[in-house]
């Protein structure tokens, strides 16, 4: 029997670590990541009804969205054919960095698995949810996770404690912008996954310590951020303004054009919050989740 409607959080993401190797034949490019899920969500409800509907509430969803294509994807692997109507209500900005399509459609993805009774393992959700998007797989369990491949190589990792501040600069930064931007500075060669490198992140990952992330060029970096700076001057700004304000540590988060500051003390974070919230037109404080 189908549940009359069923209702998903879907929360943002931000990128602790991002390495980008060159485009691969297939299209895609490798990445070497911890994604860490936060305290910022949008919503997905959805229903049975008499014909397939689709409406975000506080945002214009462009023609082509994940959502219609979770939609599509889910029936086409799975069989479901009923018509639904699904209502989203958007907090996590657009062109961020943050996953939000991402982690929508993910979140449409576990609504339909359950109104529709699929019974869907994890496992079974991540290849559909890969399907959708790169970024996708990961939404199925979200918490915190190195993330390896173009983004199906999801390995979970204990969430640690953190809290910090994201930052919304007064600029876009459109994911496939942002990756040709960064192929035209790549002249041969990818980013080599070590196992060592990767054991290395974890266990700083694992310390909380913040500060200590500061000043490698090789560990808790974004490859993004070289290019888009250059392009967008005010996104730097963004970042040097987190670091000034107190922040202990301070990146750009996925393609951009998010940066996100982390703080050991709330106190320090309430402060830097207060001072920041009249520059950025938004700015948002969260927690590890």
């Amino acid at each position: 029997m189908l549940d009359a409607s069923v209702c998903e959080i879907a929360p943002a993401k931000i990128n602790l670590h991002l390495r980008v190797g060159c485009k691969r034949t297939d299209g895609f490019h490798e990445i070497e990541s911890i994604f860490q899920a936060i305290s910022l969500f949008d919503c997905v409800s959805v229903r049975v009804s008499e014909v397939f509907s689709l409406r975000c509430v506080n945002f214009d969803l462009p023609t082509e969205n994940s959502l219609t294509k979770a939609y599509n994807v889910f029936c086409a692997m799975t069989g479901f054919q009923k018509p639904v109507e699904i209502t989203a209500l958007k907090r996590i900005p657009a062109c961020a960095g943050l996953g939000g399509a991402s982690t929508d459609a993910v979140a449409l993805l576990k609504a339909l698995n359950r109104l529709s009774g699929a019974g869907l393992s994890e496992r079974e959700l991540s290849s559909i949810a890969l399907e959708v998007g790169s970024d996708c797989p990961f939404f199925v369990k979200a918490g915190a996770a190195f993330v390896a491949g173009r983004g199906e190589i999801v390995e979970p990792i204990k969430s640690a404690s953190g809290c910090g501040l994201l930052l919304v600069p007064h600029a876009k930064s459109r994911t496939e912008q942002a990756y040709a931007l960064l192929d035209k500075t790549r002249t041969s060669g990818s980013v080599e996954l070590t196992r060592e490198r990767k054991s290395r992140l974890i266990a700083m990952y694992a310390t909380g310590e913040f500060s200590t992330w500061r000043g490698s060029s090789e560990l808790f970096v974004n490859d993004f951020e070289k290019v888009i700076f250059e392009n967008h001057r005010e996104v730097a700004e963004a970042k040097d303004a987190l670091l000034k304000a107190g922040a202990d540590f301070a990146l750009m988060t996925g393609s951009g054009s998010v940066v996100f500051g982390l703080f050991k003390s709330s106190e320090h974070l309430r402060s830097a919050e207060l001072a920041l919230k009249k520059r950025f037109r938004f700015c948002e404080p969260f927690v590890f989740i």
